[in-house]
């Protein structure tokens, strides 16, 4: 008897069966950050079988590297990737890999900006949105718009959670339903207000499942879906079935797409995190500067970034020329920090 195959369960799934699974696996899916949501994302995907024929892809795009605290709700993380602070885009892959190697995931280690999002999503099918600010979700939002790329927006804090599929042209797009970037510390976080365990499985399971109707059936359904957890009910609600996009809007309706033309940002507080990410625009020689904070201290060292810990908090820097300097929520402190220790 031969062994079942190992999407045999997709197979005698009707919806999908043996050509949706042959459609599931020459996709090709970018994912937008790989912490809470993303990570469980890239999962699913994975195990799904997206990007598992010469022709698919499933790309992973993450700025970040893998903390302890992660490990809470980051379900495809170990305390060996917080041990070394692997970037989250590789430490990701090098996991995907042992779920299925035939899989092709391309992991970058990139900040998304204004400057590189239209080439790295670019040639995709879809995106899915593990993201945690309204800055980049606002430019994938536009970057959807200009390429004419769907794509699904998640949501996870404390117990709440929600979904929208985004269909240029089709739907209103994430700027008709929010009209502009939320000013930064009026809207909760993971860092500020917690989140239970589960709930980034539940959310990202939702956005799973409606990439795989897309990417099957190529149906979307509308409006934005939203549950808790910890309410009573713990029931599903769908909210704006019936918003049309706005004419006036910056993004669909103007095409004016203002997320795309927005100047770069050289330095980014990270919310809760006690933390700046600094954009030096310079590609980092991580072997020479390895070499000098090795004077230092001890120096975890990976393909895409580094890690020391230095007297006023740490320093991770990465091979696109990001440094995240923990230990202060002060910009102009965080740029003496790495003037101290980079310059010269």
């Amino acid at each position: 008897m031969n062994p079942p195959h190992r999407h045999s369960r997709h197979h005698l799934f009707e919806p999908i069966g043996q050509a949706g699974q042959s459609a599931i696996a020459s996709s090709r899916v970018g994912v937008v950050g790989c912490g809470a949501l993303g990570s469980r994302i890239v999962e699913l995907l994975c195990r799904a079988g997206v990007g598992s024929v010469p022709n698919g892809l499933l790309r992973v795009i993450d700025r970040d590297y893998v903390e302890i605290s992660n490990l809470q709700r980051q379900t495809l993380f170990t305390e060996e990737d917080a041990a070394h602070a692997r970037p989250k885009a590789t430490a990701a892959a090098r996991h995907l890999q042992a779920i299925d190697r035939a899989v092709h995931c391309e992991p970058l280690v990139r900040d998304l900006s204004a400057s590189n999002a239209v080439r790295l999503l670019e040639g995709l099918d879809l995106v899915v949105d593990g993201t945690d600010n309204f800055q980049t979700r606002f430019l994938i939002n536009d970057v959807s718009i200009h390429l004419g790329v769907p794509w699904i927006y998640g949501a996870a804090v404390g117990s709440r959670g929600l979904m929208a599929f985004v269909m240029p042209g089709q739907t209103p797009c994430l700027r008709c339903y929010v009209s502009s970037t939320p000013m930064l510390g009026t809207v909760e976080s993971c860092d500020t207000a917690g989140i239970i365990t589960p709930l980034p499985s539940v959310i990202a399971g939702l956005q799973v499942a409606a990439a795989l109707k897309w990417l099957v059936e190529k149906t979307f359904v509308r409006g934005v879906q939203t549950i808790d957890l910890w309410s009573n009910e713990s029931t599903f609600r769908r909210l704006f079935t019936e918003t049309m996009a706005d004419p006036a809007c910056l993004s669909c309706g103007t095409k004016n797409l203002p997320s795309l033309h927005e100047e770069e940002h050289e330095l980014v507080t990270l919310c809760g995190r006690n933390s700046v990410q600094i954009t030096t625009g310079d590609a980092l020689d991580l072997s020479a500067v390895s070499a000098r904070m090795r004077t230092i201290g001890t120096v975890e060292e990976n393909e895409e970034s580094l890690t020391t810990s230095i007297h006023e908090g740490k320093l991770t820097l990465f091979r696109d020329g990001r440094v995240i300097v923990e230990g202060t929520t002060n910009p102009l402190e965080a740029r003496a920090i790495v003037a101290r220790y980079l310059s010269g």
